[in-house]
């Protein structure tokens, strides 16, 4: 046996192995971390959307036709008035219309017959690609007599 003060190449491979590890393990939380800061992001838009569609129906009265019976919260398929496409320009301002199909979120509520009447909110984010598929962030919904 030799007295050589070197590493062994076993020692070297055992070595870069817990190196390599620990770097995977860092850069699965970095992956990580960055997907629940973006969703938390679409989360907090579609709050803010959804509660400003809330103050919409809160500002009008129930014989308004906001408050015409109806809607769909089926997303293929929308209700004619009761979706709308909604995205923030460089501004800051709230843009929402029914044709702009490019905008990131879509919001769709639906308005019951009943009485007291109730009207559901849902705000979904609508990922980009050919199918433009969207995932719900969150859904509301609120039972109104006369007044909100």
């Amino acid at each position: 046996m030799r007295n050589n003060p070197g590493f062994t190449l076993i020692e070297t491979l055992i070595t870069t192995l817990v190196l390599v590890s620990g770097l995977v393990a860092i850069a699965a939380i970095f992956s990580y971390s960055a997907s629940t800061s973006l969703n938390n992001q679409l989360r907090t838009a579609a709050t803010a959307l959804l509660y400003e569609k809330m103050e919409q129906f809160k500002s009008a009265p129930i014989s308004d036709s906001v408050w015409v019976p109806g809607g769909s919260l089926n997303l293929a398929f929308p209700a004619g008035g009761y979706f709308d496409y909604v995205k923030l320009d460089d501004a800051g301002v709230l843009n929402s219309t029914t044709t702009d199909t490019s905008a990131p979120f879509i919001r769709v509520w639906q308005v019951s017959a009943t009485v007291p009447r109730s009207v559901t909110i849902a705000v979904y984010a609508l990922k980009a690609g050919m199918t433009r598929r969207g995932f719900e962030l969150i859904r509301a919904t609120t039972v109104v007599e006369s007044t909100f």
